[in-house]
């Protein structure tokens, strides 16, 4: 579970459209995905989630961030996780490819979360001499996500400015930063103070290691915006006229002054009008102007944040359903996984019940006979992969990793990848000799 933190000196430059976005794409990858909203004064991640009104009845009873430190603070560990998240509802595909969100707090419309905000003193939690654990709190929540739900992305929305909380958000729990900037001397100079304070954090870490910091500079206009607005927002941004984007991120790059940052780690989104009067635009699949241009700039800064994990991207990009391209593909995979799991139960020899392989192939194919697709599939990439792994149980795998290809997702050309190398492999497997034969409907 990698987690990344999205942090802002100041408000206003599109910090949680920004988580937004990214767990919308990563869900989208197939990838699951927890958010926190630790802006405890100013909460508003689910709402770029849940725009019906009983649906955000439903989340907002939910117990949140505050609900679960009060609670610690009393002496009793929250143990159920599932009583604190939502899950967001265009995401109930399967395993993978879903989002859930721990908001602020229950109640948020109401004075009660406000009540119950009040109760918890950051300060004596932070002191040395009167401290109640806060660190040691949210290292707790963080290995219930794991343990619990196990996501492969953590997202949290910190807090602005330079608080307790802020300290939490950039230095206790993120392995890496979004650290959004708007083009203005403030947030720059901002930015600096906060850059060097993170990386200077590292002791407030378990493990003591430094956190990755991506930088954002927002809101930058477009230079074929010729309306009124953008020319106030030209008045706002000084001197933005007599400088390119490349001078602004050198610019950036010489104020931070830090031997980490380098050019490469600063990227810049666009101000586009459409979707600041209406943030829920881009997160809808809604058309409107230069749509394509500001999802290519945060699609750059997701990949920057995923790049080491390209790799399993890929892998889940496989469990996409497509739409099926012929219809006379039809034989009865679940009897032919019911025969094979019969024949394992009564044929596995001693070495074979022992064997880790043996073991993870039957667990594929149980997975597959509950209708767990996505499961079954990456179970017959650990033992494809797995280089210790012996002939005869990848080529089991390789064929059942096909046939689910071609029945279940309609991946065609990942089907014939696998059944060939199946066709082509001289070692004796129990399904030789009795491959499905399709049957001619149309």
């Amino acid at each position: 579970m990698k987690t990344i933190s999205f942090y802002s000196y100041k408000g206003g430059v599109g910090r949680t459209l920004a988580l937004a976005y990214t767990a919308k794409y990563l869900a989208d990858s197939n990838l699951g995905v927890c958010v926190l909203d630790i802006d405890l004064e100013a909460p508003g991640i689910i709402n770029k989630f849940f725009t019906k009104e009983e649906e955000l009845r439903s989340v907002t009873s939910k117990l949140g961030i505050v609900d679960y430190v009060n609670s610690f603070k009393e002496g009793k560990i929250p143990d159920n996780l599932e009583e604190y998240f939502s899950t967001v509802p265009e995401y109930p595909k399967n395993k993978y490819g879903y989002i859930k969100i721990m908001g602020a707090g229950k109640g948020i419309e109401t004075n009660e979360y406000w009540n119950n905000l009040s109760k918890i003193d950051w300060n004596k939690m932070f002191s040395d001499e009167d401290g109640e654990g806060l660190y040691y709190i949210f290292e707790i929540l963080k290995r219930q996500i794991k343990e619990q739900i196990n996501p492969d992305y953590l997202l949290i929305d910190s807090r602005s400015g330079v608080t307790k909380m802020g300290l939490i958000c950039t230095s206790v729990l993120p392995d890496k930063v979004v650290m959004l900037s708007a083009n203005n001397s403030e947030n720059r100079y901002g930015s600096k103070r906060m850059y060097h304070h993170i990386k200077n954090s590292t002791n407030f870490k378990v493990d003591n290691s430094e956190s990755d910091i991506i930088c954002a500079i927002t809101r930058f206009p477009r230079d074929d915006d010729k309306t009124i607005e953008y020319k106030q927002l030209r008045k706002f941004y000084s001197d933005i006229d007599k400088r390119d984007e490349a001078d602004i991120i050198n610019d950036f790059l010489k104020i931070v002054d830090h031997p980490k940052l380098e050019k490469s780690d600063i990227f810049t989104i666009h101000s586009n009008r459409d979707v600041e009067r209406n943030e829920l635009s881009i997160l809808q699949n809604k058309q409107f102007a230069d749509r394509e241009t500001l999802e290519q700039e945060y699609s750059k800064i997701i990949n920057k944040l995923i790049e080491a994990d390209r790799e399993l991207l890929e892998k889940r990009k496989t469990l996409n359903k497509n739409q099926p391209k012929y219809s006379f593909i039809q034989f009865d995979l679940l009897g032919i996984i019911e025969d094979e799991l019969e024949k394992l139960q009564n044929e596995m020899s001693d070495t074979d019940i022992s064997n880790p392989y043996c073991l993870l192939y039957k667990c594929a194919l149980s997975e597959r006979k509950e209708k767990n697709i996505s499961d079954a599939v990456m179970s017959l990439f650990s033992l494809i992969e797995d280089p210790d792994a012996d002939v005869k149980w990848k080529t089991h795998a390789h064929y059942l990793r096909g046939i689910i290809f071609l029945y279940d997702l309609y991946n065609y050309e990942k089907s014939i990848e696998d059944l060939t190398l199946v066709y082509n492999t001289d070692t004796e497997c129990n399904y030789s000799g009795h491959l499905p034969h399709p049957t001619i409907t149309n």
